[in-house]
């Protein structure tokens, strides 16, 4: 039964224009092998490598500030093998002739202030460059 759900869950974000999701924990090494997995998929849809290279590039951009902030994250003791894993939801699709990179992770209460100031400073940003509907 199990397996009849993940299936349908698959058809619907396919049928949403989903191309590549996934959520759990990621690494350096993963992000390689996500982006390689990523880059050739896209490259199969969609022939301009411009498009490729761009999307590719937002999604590393994006599953690194995983990787960096999750606050949900997992390290080795000290005296083990390093590992360092940081939860996240990374997807990726098309809608019409558009791209969509998708990603999020839990952040500590602690950095909620200074992250909403940089992202209303951002938004101001964007909203000053905006060109003047006629």
């Amino acid at each position: 039964m199990l397996a009849k759900e993940y299936f349908d869950f698959q058809e619907r974000l396919s049928s949403r224009g989903l191309m590549f999701s996934f959520t759990g924990y990621v690494s350096e090494g993963i992000l390689f092998a996500l982006g390689e997995a990523l880059k050739q998929k896209i490259a199969v849809d969609v022939k301009d490598q411009n498009v490729t290279k761009k999307v590719f590039s937002v999604f590393v951009e994006q599953v690194q500030n995983i990787i960096r902030y999750s606050a949900d994250r997992v390290t080795s003791a000290p005296g083990e093998a390093p590992v360092e894993l940081s939860s996240g939801v990374i997807a990726v699709g098309q809608e019409s002739a558009k791209f969509f990179v998708v990603c999020g992770n839990v952040v500590s209460t602690d950095d909620t202030t200074r992250l909403r100031q940089r992202l209303e400073h951002l938004k101001q940003a964007g909203e000053a460059v905006q060109p003047a509907h006629k």
